[in-house]
């Protein structure tokens, strides 16, 4: 039963439980089970991002605002220039981007990545 389940374990099947929602076109199911678990779990940043990714991937706006303001909680709580607050940026961006915000993602693919990083990249 789940009361025999350790905390980690209760994670990954409600993680489970989300991913699967998800996979077989459930979207209600799985941002609801997301929503809980994201609030459940603040410092879960694997949580915050699958929450994200799954607002991300849609046209409505509302979820898109919700996207928005997740993506910019990962960034914020990321180590700077690390994958997680790369990917936090470009998400950000890329959320600007669906919302009609096009000067805004510029803006922020600028100011997230910048020159240097830019070049850092191009030289490898």
């Amino acid at each position: 039963s789940r009361g025999e389940l350790t905390a980690a374990q209760q994670l990954t099947l409600d993680r489970v439980n989300a991913e699967s929602n998800a996979a077989l076109g459930r979207r209600d199911a799985a941002l609801a089970a997301y929503a809980q678990l994201a609030k459940d779990h603040p410092e879960q940043g694997s949580v915050q991002e699958g929450y994200a990714r799954l607002l991300l991937d849609s046209t409505d706006p509302r979820q898109l605002q919700l996207a928005l303001d997740q993506w910019r909680l990962i960034a914020s709580r990321a180590k700077p220039q690390s994958s997680r607050w790369l990917e936090a940026k470009y998400s950000v961006a890329l959320t600007q981007h669906k919302l009609g915000d096009h000067a805004g993602a510029g803006d922020g693919v600028g100011q997230g990545f910048g020159a240097g990083w830019a070049m850092k990249s191009v030289r490898g």
